[in-house]
């Protein structure tokens, strides 16, 4: 009893500080998407920027959300997984669109395509503890 429940506890805090550090990233960058904007090129272009930011700050408030009340969720943690691989996907298909702009993106491919494989695994051990 005590090794099930210090495996489950475990998966579930390293899925919840995984939460807590995406949940950072998604609320700076949506703050500072809705203060700056891209005021730079057209209103249609600033418009949706600064639309995608809101959802951006939403989903990082989301995620934080779930990281507190992680023990109360399971399939969401799929789907969390499921987005971040799709917006791996997506730079993979601006790259291929658009050629390398710069390095960083490849790091930034591979974090979140890690990042997602690292849910499902430990989400799915969690699971079969029970």
């Amino acid at each position: 009893m005590l090794y099930y429940y210090i495996n489950v506890n475990l998966y579930k805090n390293i899925i919840k500080y995984l939460l807590f550090v995406l949940s950072v990233v998604c609320i700076y960058g949506g703050i500072e998407g809705l203060i700056l904007g891209k005021s730079d090129y057209d209103y249609i272009i600033d418009n949706s920027y600064r639309f995608f930011s809101g959802m951006y700050l939403g989903v990082g408030l989301i995620f934080f959300w779930i990281g507190l009340t992680i023990h109360k969720h399971n399939e969401i943690i799929f789907l969390i997984a499921f987005l971040i691989f799709l917006s791996a996907l997506g730079r993979i298909i601006s790259l291929i669109n658009f050629g390398f702009y710069e390095n960083n993106y490849i790091f930034y491919i591979l974090i979140e395509v890690f990042l997602s494989i690292i849910l499902i695994f430990l989400n799915t051990l969690s699971n079969k503890i029970k």
